[in-house]
């Protein structure tokens, strides 16, 4: 009957949606590292409001920031090598883009914050 045959099928597609999502959810942890990374950039920006107000810069910015560095830095089938072209990638655009709006008094203690908040 054709009802059945439509419940072998809509079993099919969920287990193959169950499948996709398990791969998914694996590779959508494998990027945690960068995401915590990029938290520590987002929040060592807005202690920069602590030094001069003017310095605030809104999230929007930032992640649009974090989206061009997606597609502009090196790509890698190498879960490992991907993940540290893209903090290289977006520290280096983070740094860029925060210093042309900084005081040059303030560069060097930009550059001090980074640092710190970035070891491991």
């Amino acid at each position: 009957s054709s009802s059945k045959i439509l419940s072998e099928e809509i079993t099919e597609k969920q287990v193959i949606s169950s499948a996709t999502e398990q791969e998914i959810d694996t590779a959508r942890s494998g990027y945690k590292p960068v995401a915590e990374y990029s938290s520590i950039l987002f929040f060592c920006l807005s202690d920069l409001a602590n030094i001069e107000p003017m310095y605030q810069y809104s999230l929007t910015w930032f992640i649009n920031l974090f989206i061009m560095s997606i597609e502009q830095s090196e790509k890698s089938d190498n879960l490992v090598t991907r993940l540290g072209c893209l903090n290289d990638h977006f520290l280096k655009n983070v740094y860029r883009n925060v210093c042309r709006s900084l005081f040059e008094k303030d560069k060097l203690l930009f550059s001090v914050m980074l640092t710190i908040s970035t070891r491991p």
